[in-house]
C-alpha cells in the first residue's frame, strides 16, 4: 500500500478495531448457541470469553500503538498475534477438523495490505505450519479440542467463521479501496501543487532572464558612452596638441624676427 507511516497507521488501526468488534459479536453469536442448546460442551463459554478478550487485547494494543505512531511495532503485533489467536481458536473449538481454519486468511490478506514485501507469504507459511502442527498432535492423540463439536455444532460454527472472515476481508477490501482512492486523490494534489510551485519558479526565472537583459543593455550603453567619452577626449587631446604647436611655432616666428632686427 501507498501513503505515508501516519496514514497506514490509521488504516491499520481500523482494521483492528473492525477485528476487535468482530470478535465481540462472534463471541456473543456463540454464547447464543450454547444458550440454544446447539453446543452443550461444559468448557465452551470459558474458552468463548477467553478467545474474545485475547482478541480484543490485541486489537486494543494495536490501536494503541498506532496512535503512538509506532507502525512497525503495531503492524507485528497485529499480523502475528491474530495468527497465534486463530491457532489457538482452531486448537480450542472443534480442532484441525472444525471450520474455524478459514480465519488464518484475515491476517494473511492484512499482511499484503499492511506489511512489508514477502510478509503475506510470510505469514502464508506460518499458518500452514502451525496447522500442520495441530494436525500431527491431534492425530497422534496428543492434544484434543477443548470443545468437540458435533454435526450441528460444527455447522453453525463453520457459518459463523464464515461470516467473520468473509465479513474482515470484506471489509479490507473496502480499506484498500478507500485507501487507494484517497492515495489517487492525494498524489494528484501534490502533483497540482508541485505544477503550481514549478510554473512560479518558471516565471521567476523568466523574470530573472528579462532583468538580465535589461542589465546587459544597459552595460553596452555605458560601454558605448565610455568609447564615446574616450573618443571625444582623444579628440580634446588632439587640440590641444595642435594648439600648443602652433603655439610653438608663433614663438619660433616672433624669435627669427626678434633677431633678424
Amino acid at each position: 500500500m501507498n501513503g505515508n507511516v501516519e496514514d497506514r497507521s490509521q488504516l491499520l488501526g481500523r482494521l483492528a478495531l473492525g477485528l476487535g468488534v468482530a470478535a465481540l459479536l462472534g463471541g456473543v453469536a456463540q454464547v447464543a448457541l450454547w444458550l440454544f442448546g446447539w453446543i452443550a460442551a461444559p468448557n465452551y463459554i470459558p474458552t468463548v470469553l477467553i478467545s474474545t478478550l485475547v482478541m480484543c487485547a490485541i486489537a486494543t494494543a494495536t490501536y494503541w500503538l498506532t496512535r503512538q505512531k509506532r507502525f512497525k511495532l503495531a503492524t507485528n503485533l497485529f499480523l502475528y498475534g491474530t495468527v497465534l489467536y486463530v491457532t489457538l481458536l482452531v486448537y480450542s473449538i472443534g480442532g484441525v477438523g472444525g471450520p474455524i481454519f478459514v480465519t488464518y486468511l484475515i491476517p494473511i490478506m492484512a499482511a499484503g495490505l499492511f506489511g512489508k514485501i514477502g510478509d503475506g507469504v510470510r505469514l502464508f507459511v506460518i499458518s500452514l505450519g502451525c496447522y500442520i502442527l495441530l494436525t500431527l498432535l491431534q492425530g497422534l492423540n496428543v492434544i484434543a479440542p477443548i470443545v468437540p463439536l458435533n454435526n450441528v455444532g460444527r455447522s453453525v460454527v463453520a457459518v459463523l467463521a464464515f461470516a467473520t472472515a468473509g465479513g474482515l476481508l470484506a471489509y479490507i477490501a473496502m480499506i484498500w479501496s478507500s485507501s487507494n482512492a484517497h492515495f489517487v486523490s492525494q498524489a494528484g494534489e501534490q502533483s497540482e501543487a508541485l505544477f503550481h510551485s514549478n510554473q512560479k519558479l518558471l516565471e521567476k526565472n523568466i523574470q530573472q532572464i528579462e532583468l538580465g537583459s535589461e542589465l546587459s543593455t544597459a552595460a553596452a550603453q555605458l560601454l558605448a558612452a565610455s568609447h564615446q567619452q574616450a573618443s571625444g577626449a582623444t579628440e580634446q587631446a588632439s587640440a590641444v596638441s595642435e594648439v600648443s604647436t602652433t603655439i610653438e611655432e608663433l614663438g619660433s616666428t616672433a624669435r627669427q624676427i626678434a633677431i633678424a632686427a
